[in-house]
Order: structure tokens, then sequence, then C-alpha cells
């Protein structure tokens, strides 16, 4: 066999290990490193005291970005020969990308003392070093106390056989965290598995003494879920290191500043005028008599906390619960280390979060490959800017364009898209909208749409709409107003005989008549709708205190606290949508009064102002001027 040499039986097995691992070394070359492997693992079962065959598969999985494999291998090739100087290289750039900053720098060093010179060692030590730069630069404004709380929930997870070995946290500022990898990881890998003790589940919030009192006493309270969390939260607070929580609880955030409930009357300001102001003003209302309730229940409970303090722990319940079935049963949960994972649109997350009945775990899993130190993001589900920054404190400025057209796709499968389809950042904020039925005198048709609908007509009704007439809440919005604009009864009865026909064709004989459901009648009506559109928006533009203008230049001109920033961004991305509607308005109202087909076709396809309404103007407003033809 050419393989092997002359001489004695040993420096055969030599012959045959070294063989192996130049093949190994081919597929290397070739990046096949899977098999790389498989022919160093041969070379190794020959001759395990062959520091070579250790280095270059340590080089092999250090490719594949196994760093902890890769470590392993480089650290037995380290004790075959220390004077190998790749040794050092291998074992630095490991531990760097395992983030194991202090042992990369001494795996550099001890190498340097060898060869100096060596031009790979020196870079790979000044990366480390500015590492090690900025991880101290982004201590430097966060307080001591606030790391020593992070270390003590880190060790407490630990302890209890929780894993989160591949991430890291780390401070954007002084007051907001998030979780970063430590290392290359690939999809569908676990970042994080915490164990059910030590997760916080609404049955054991419960089960605490004040909320037992409550459900005994049938409490009538707004907000029970959060109420229960947060009453939780104080008792355990209260045991101090008693509790087996105490390292979570001591991890929660102290200040919440960046909440709108707690912010201070000249920062309301900034709200002036929006839907949201009413929303914060709702909550801080639900929050006190909450408080009040149990107070009155449970005289002790106000000796013991204050409103202050009830309030910090509801808002870390309202930003901190988790949605979650266990064991096939719907439930609510508070998990440690997972909460500071930040939120990104559905669509354009890293990760997501199971109940893992096998292990008893909280899982948090990758949906794609990670990169080293890259933020790690999962969704809060789809909440727009407004309910984020009531419940979260944030308001999301990202580019949405890859979510939005996802959802899109979903929503509308097969049909082709255009560019105006995604509407960037103004898609996620909504708008809530309160429309009403005209007086009877007005209207003679109310009878007969009281019958449609299934007995009485509401007074008023309430929608969320956002800048994408085609989304589900937008078209309801706009259904729901032409079936109030509608004064034929012959087009109210075709209504209820499409949808009788509807009832028989899905056999749902108790299917309600859904006015939001109305589709495009006429061009008469389609003209009212559009009127009406204007009539109900125009006032609520007219409410705010500065233009949509001043609102820009405020943003742009860098005077504005990060609270007072937000304030701006809400009440812009209201009136964004306000003026979006009312234009659009004008530009349908006018083409529905234009007869000339020719000159509207050309519109929709070429002219940049009716692009983002394409869809609409050749599937209805074309088609209601061709049907009235």
């Amino acid at each position: 066999m050419a393989h092997k040499k002359k001489g004695n039986k040993n420096q055969q097995f030599v012959s045959e290990g070294d063989r192996l691992k130049e093949q190994g070394n081919v597929q290397l070359q070739l990046e096949n490193y899977p098999k790389a492997i498989e022919y160093y693992n041969q070379a190794i079962k020959i001759d395990d005291k062959n520091y070579a065959y250790f280095h270059n598969r340590s080089l092999a999985y250090y490719l594949l970005e196994n760093f902890s494999q890769s470590l392993q291998d480089i650290q037995i090739c380290k004790q075959l020969n220390k004077e190998y100087i790749q040794v050092y290289i291998r074992e630095a750039s490991a531990y760097h990308q395992l983030d194991q900053l202090d042992l990369a720098l001494k795996s550099a060093q001890e190498g340097l003392q060898i060869d100096q010179s060596n031009e790979e060692l020196l870079k790979l030590k000044e990366l480390i070093l500015q590492d090690i730069d900025q991880q101290n630069k982004e201590n430097e404004f966060v307080d001591k106390e606030a790391l020593k709380k992070q270390e003590n929930l880190l060790t407490w997870i630990q302890a209890n056989k929780g894993e989160f070995s591949s991430i890291k946290l780390k401070y954007l500022s002084a007051h907001n965290r998030s979780i970063v990898s430590k290392r290359v990881i690939q999809a569908d890998e676990t970042l994080i598995s915490i164990p059910q003790e030590q997760v916080i589940t609404l049955d054991v919030a419960s089960s605490s003494e004040f909320c037992k009192i409550l459900t005994q006493k049938n409490a009538k309270l707004i907000q029970q879920k959060h109420v229960y969390f947060a009453l939780f939260l104080l008792q355990e607070q209260k045991k101090k290191n008693a509790s087996h929580y105490k390292a979570y609880i001591d991890s929660l955030p102290s200040d919440l500043s960046s909440f709108p409930a707690l912010f201070s009357d000249e920062e309301l300001l900034y709200l002036e005028g929006t839907a949201a102001l009413k929303l914060v003003q709702e909550q801080k209302e639900d929050i006190k008599t909450d408080y009040e309730s149990i107070s009155q229940l449970i005289p002790e409970f106000k000796s013991e906390f204050s409103l202050e303090q009830f309030r910090w722990a509801f808002l870390c319940s309202h930003s901190r619960v988790f949605g979650i079935q266990v064991k096939g049963i719907k439930t609510s949960v508070m998990v440690p280390l997972a909460d500071m994972l930040n939120h990104k649109h559905s669509g354009q997350e890293d990760s997501e979060w199971v109940f893992d009945d096998a292990t008893n775990c909280f899982t948090v899993k990758t949906l794609k490959k990670i990169q080293r130190n890259q933020q790690i993001h999962f969704s809060y589900g789809s909440k727009c800017n407004s309910k984020l920054f009531l419940n979260y404190g944030f308001v999301d400025v990202q580019d949405h364009t890859e979510a939005i057209k996802k959802i899109k796709e979903e929503e509308r499968p097969g049909r082709q898209l255009i560019q105006n389809d995604y509407r960037g950042i103004n898609y996620f904020n909504e708008l809530p909208v309160v429309f009403c039925f005209d007086q009877a005198q007005d209207d003679p048709t109310l009878p007969i749409k009281a019958k449609l609908i299934g007995g009485n007509i509401p007074v008023c009704c309430l929608t969320r709409i956002n800048e994408d007439f085609e989304t589900q809440n937008s078209t309801g919005f706009l259904g729901y107003l032409r079936f109030i604009c509608i004064r034929d009864p012959n087009q109210l009865g075709k209504l209820f005989d499409s949808h009788r026909k509807y009832i028989e064709q899905t056999n749902q004989p108790n299917l309600p008549f859904l006015p939001q459901k109305t589709p495009p009648l006429s061009v008469e009506n389609e003209h009212k709708m559009w009127q009406r559109v204007q009539e109900l928006l125009i006032p609520l533009l007219l409410k705010y205190k500065t233009t949509v203008v001043k609102d820009k230049e405020l943003l742009e001109s860098g005077s504005l606290s990060q609270n007072q920033r937000n304030c701006v961004l809400i009440r812009l991305g209201e009136k964004n949508i306000l003026e979006y509607y009312i234009d659009m308005a004008s530009k349908m109202m006018y083409l529905l009064e234009n007869n000339d087909k020719k000159q509207i076709l050309e519109s929709a396809k070429s002219d940049p102002k009716y692009l983002p309404y394409f869809h609409y103007i050749i599937q209805v407003i074309l088609a209601r001027l061709l049907y009235q033809k």
C-alpha cells in the first residue's frame, strides 16, 4: 500500500493518520467542514497525541462557527505543543467569539511572548482591546448597584438550571437593557431556557395572600390579571431574602419614567389634542381605581403599600407579562431574563417564545441566523405605536418595509403588489375614530338598517385606522360609512339579499350582517362616504395645537427629551393618518366626479399622487363608473 512507510508498526499508524489529515485538509479547502471533521476524527483515533490533528479539527469547528468545540480542541492541542504559535491564535479567536474577552486577551499575550512580532496576534489583540474598551464605556453610565443586581439574577437562573450561555446583557443607556449574542447563533437554536420554578405564572400570583382575599370577596377590578401580578410582586418584594424570586424582583427597573402614566404635567402637554392623551388618562385613572378598590376590601394593603408602589408594580406587570400555553392551558407568565428582549414587529423578529412541555421550561428560540454581538429581538405582538408607547414606554421608529410586505402578502395572497403598497413606519401608527349614525329625520332608511343588523342601531361606533386604506380596520371603517350613507332602500335590499344568499351557501343561519363589510355600491354612495370621511376627520385635525411641519422641525431640532420626543412622534403619527384620509378623500371625490375613464386610468397608472390608491381606483372607481354606464 503506497501510503504506508517502511519501518515499524507505529510508523505505519502515523503515516495512516497523516493520510487522513491530508484528506481532511482537502475537504477544508473545499469548505466541506463536516467532512473534514470526519477525516480528522479518524486521524485522532489512530494517534491522539498528534497536536496537528487537533489543531486542524479546531479550525474546522471554528469555520463551522462552533466556537465551543473549537476551543476544546485547541486546548488539547496546546497541552501537546505549547510552542506552536497557531495554538494561541486559535484559542484567542475562539475566546473572542465566545465573548470571554479577558481570556482572549490572555491567550493573545501568551502567544506574543513566543512571537512578539506575529501580525495575526497583534491584530487580534487590538480587536480584543477595542471590545474591552467598548464594554467598559458601556458600563460607565450604568449604576454599579444595577450591575450587581443583574449579576445576581444570572447567578440565580444558573443555580436553578436555567440556560442562556449564547447571550449576554448589554446596556443601551442607563435604564435601557438589551440582549445580544455572544457568538454566531444558528436558526432554531435555544437562546434562553427558564425552568417553570423560576417563572411567575398567573396561578402562582393568584395564590398570594392578598390575591386570595380578593378572589374570595369576588372583587371587581378593571385589570385583574395585572393587579394580581402587581400584588404578588409587592408582597414578594416585602419578603426580601425569604422570597424565592428576590433576584428577579430586584432586577426589575426601578425607573419607569418613560411610561406615560408617570409623565409630568409639562410632558403631557406635548400630547395635547391627541387620542393618545385620553388613553394615558384612562390608564392612570384605572390604576388609581383598582388601588382604591383593593384598599377598601383589604384595609392593611393601603397601610403597607402606597399608590406609587402599586403603580410601579402594575406597570412592571403590564410591560412584562407573556401570554402562553402550559400543557395545553392558556395562561400568563412573568419570565426572568426573557423579558429583557426588545421588540420588533412580526416579520422582523429574530426569535420566538414557547413553553416547552417536554423540558418544563419557558424557551426562546432563534428564527434566523444571528451574528456575534447582534441585538436579539422578538415581537410583543401586532401592537401599534400608541399601545407600545402606553404600555412599554417607547415609540417604534424602525423601517418596517419587509414586515409590511409580509403582512400584505399574507392578507392578499397572489395579488400583484406595487411599490406604494409599502408605507414604512406610518403603517404602525393607529388612530381611534368614533362615528355615529345620522338622526332619524335625516335618514328615512334607519328602520330597514336596524332590521338588517339585527334590531337596534348603535348610537356610535369605534374603530382604529392607520395609513393604509386596505388594512382590515380601515376597510371596516370605510365599509361602515358606506352603510351609514345609504339612502336608497333598493341598495339596502340588495345588501340583504346578498347576505341571505351567503347564509344559504355557507349554511350559517345565525350569521349576522356586518355593516363594516359593506362593499362599494354606487358612485353616489362612494362620493358620500368620502365626504363623510372629511366631515369626521377635519375637526379632529384642527384639535392639535401644532402643525405637521412644526412637529417635524421639533424632531429635527435635537432639543427634546426622550419623553417629549415620543409624545411628538405619537401626535405626528396621528396627524399623518388624518391628513392621509382627508387628502385621499379629496382625490377620490375628484375622480368620482370625472367621467373620463381613460384619463382616470392614466392617472392611476402614472401620476405619483394617485399611485398609492392604484387598486382602489381600478377596482372601485372605474368599476363603478363602467357599471353605472
